[in-house]
């Protein structure tokens, strides 16, 4: 008995290697994925830079507001309407306000970032001795960095025969300690990180550390538009960023950021007007003390400004000795641990150049970095 064939059932030779298309399958999956990632990327950061760029807007127009608001007040004062001056409130409180604007300005920006989906973020435990070197590793940073900015500034200012760069410490020279505590010390650390490491790395997470790391601190650094701080902003942001990253736990670097703002910044200046006033009293007999032959002449010349700022010298004295030490341990224990930028760039599925290019060039990132920068500029004018 015959048996009838359905020829079109009999397979085909084919040509084709079932391992070349495999090959073929992963690397167009590879590319598809690429290009997802990209592509949620650029969008991310679009967004991140429209809400860092309304944050620095409204936190100006703020302040500008009530600059303006005291105006008025001390117009009316003036005129003999009000018994009050809107200008010494405004001074006396600077700090305050710049930090309850801030807070205002974020509250609002952030309206932006709500549509970004938010990364789950896993606490993860960190021993108190990696915590301690991180801090160190902070102030070495922030030494080189601050020595970078330094440095720059200090030729700028002699091409151009500016006096910029001095505009903080003119701002918290004589303010009330406390005033100056709250707001350097605990308000800024606590709103700052808040954003810049918080609400930020929440919805870069998924891109991989090195983004979650490294924008974050590029953004950062911007914020304090100073051509001084710049580079220790961007290498503590970034270093701040990898702990949050590492660990969620956003609690951290707000105590590292305040450490950090209370040893740089708070206590020098609760010692500058005892230092300015031995300055200029030593001053007043330094021609004195030039003409004296004998110790005797030079002992009864100095006697009355040690007798009267010889503790707070001291004290300054071991302050520096202290921060010297500090800043050399922290910068022994980054070129030490520098080996973690090579980590992060393996986990990376994107490279460097897609990366840069999906952050960077999109509306968002494109106007706030151009806003960033031209303030960072002008502070070299001002």
């Amino acid at each position: 008995m015959e048996e009838n064939f359905e020829w079109e059932n009999i397979p085909k030779e084919t040509n084709e290697n079932p391992m070349e298309t495999s090959a073929e399958e992963e690397a167009l999956a590879l590319k598809t994925k690429k290009e997802e990632m990209k592509k949620k990327l650029r969008s991310s950061s679009n967004r991140i830079g429209w809400a860092t760029a309304l944050l620095i807007a409204l936190w100006m127009g703020f302040l500008a507001v009530i600059s303006s608001i005291t105006v008025v007040i001390d117009y009316l004062s003036e005129q003999g309407i009000i018994a009050f001056s809107g200008m010494d409130f405004y001074n006396k409180y600077l700090l305050i306000l710049n930090e309850v604007t801030l807070a205002l300005a974020i509250a609002v920006a952030v309206l932006i970032l709500l549509s970004l989906p938010k990364a789950k973020t896993e606490k993860q435990p960190i021993e108190f001795s990696r915590f301690v070197k991180i801090l160190l590793i902070c102030f070495g940073a922030g030494y080189i960095g601050n020595l970078i900015g330094t440095m720059f500034l200090t030729f700028w200012n002699i091409v151009t025969g500016n006096s910029a760069g001095g505009e903080l410490q003119e701002i918290l020279y004589g303010m009330n300690p406390v005033i100056m505590f709250l707001s350097v010390g605990v308000l800024a650390p606590i709103l700052e990180e808040l954003f810049f490491r918080k609400l930020l790395i929440d919805r870069l997470r998924p891109f991989g550390k090195i983004v979650s790391v490294f924008l974050p601190a590029f953004l950062f650094a911007l914020f304090h538009m100073s051509a001084t701080q710049i580079v220790y902003a961007f290498a503590i942001g970034a270093i701040l960023a990898y702990l949050y990253y590492e660990t969620g736990k956003y609690w951290l670097t707000v105590i590292i950021h305040a450490i950090f703002n209370w040893i740089s910044g708070f206590i020098p200046m609760l010692f500058l007007p005892k230092i300015n006033g031995f300055m200029n009293d030593f001053a007043l007999i330094e021609n004195s003390l030039m003409e004296v032959e004998t110790l005797e002449e030079v002992t009864a010349l100095m006697m009355p400004l040690l007798e009267t700022y010889g503790f707070t010298l001291a004290l300054y004295a071991i302050y520096l000795f202290l921060v010297f030490a500090i800043n050399m341990t922290g910068l022994v224990l980054l070129c030490l641990n520098l080996k973690t930028l090579r980590k992060m760039k393996e986990e990376s599925l994107l490279t460097f150049k897609e990366t840069v290019k999906a952050v960077i060039v999109n509306p968002g990132m494109i106007v706030c970095t151009a806003l960033l920068g031209v303030l960072t500029v002008f502070s070299l004018f001002s």
